[in-house]
């Protein structure tokens, strides 16, 4: 597999973030596949929960916005990776910028993702 994520952002003030939500992950397009939009200026998305699982061989790279975040992660069929990060300490993305997978095939990839937003 390829690197984990980096290590969680403490500088981010939790306490002023929104309360977690849960989206599904479902993105099959060769490139750069949104699942989560840009939370708008000033905001970050915070990652607690992310998991996924390739329906085929693909090679993903976790992105915030355009920037590489984790990996190269290499999956053969029907395997998967799960990352999890203490409520007090969650992996950030960018100020204003969407959770993106970018995928070497056109294979569905599906998981979920446990987020909060916050300044």
């Amino acid at each position: 597999m390829g690197n984990l994520p980096g290590v969680p952002d403490t500088s981010i003030d939790v306490a002023n973030a929104a309360a977690a939500d849960d989206k599904r992950i479902d993105v099959a397009l060769l490139g750069d596949n949104i699942v989560i939009p840009a939370p708008g200026p000033s905001k970050r998305t915070l990652i607690g929960h992310l998991d996924m699982q390739a329906q085929g061989a693909v090679t993903v790279l976790i992105k915030s916005g355009s920037t590489a975040k984790a990996g190269p992660y290499t999956f053969t069929a029907l395997a998967g990776i799960a990352f999890d990060f203490p409520s007090f300490s969650p992996w950030g993305m960018g100020v204003n910028e969407p959770l993106v997978l970018e995928l070497s095939a056109a294979v569905r990839v599906t998981g979920l993702v446990t987020f909060r937003t916050a300044t």
